[in-house]
């Protein structure tokens, strides 16, 4: 979410339009699995938000089941997705 909302700014925008071809850019190399194509577009979106790019993504080179599961992760908490426990939910 931080990243997202860090990439917005850095475009100067509130919605997500501004991001839509990064995001389909990287969706498209999840799901061709081309590890190298999704990396370079991550380091191309942290260089432009001047964030650190997180050590996970360094797993990406070691094994594709972690490339799959924290790419699309990552992809949707640039979409302004967001996980909620089903059990805290029902506590509301």
């Amino acid at each position: 979410k931080k990243q997202r909302n860090t990439l917005l700014k850095a475009k100067g925008s509130t919605e997500d339009t501004c991001i839509r071809g990064t995001i389909y850019q990287l969706l498209n190399a999840l799901s061709v699995g081309n590890v190298e194509h999704f990396m370079e577009i991550v380091m191309r979106v942290y260089c432009s938000t001047k964030l650190q790019i997180p050590n996970e993504f360094i797993e990406f080179l070691k094994d594709r089941d972690t490339f799959a599961e924290f790419g699309y992760a990552f992809l949707l908490g640039l979409q302004g997705s967001h996980y909620e426990n089903m059990k805290n939910k029902e506590e509301k």
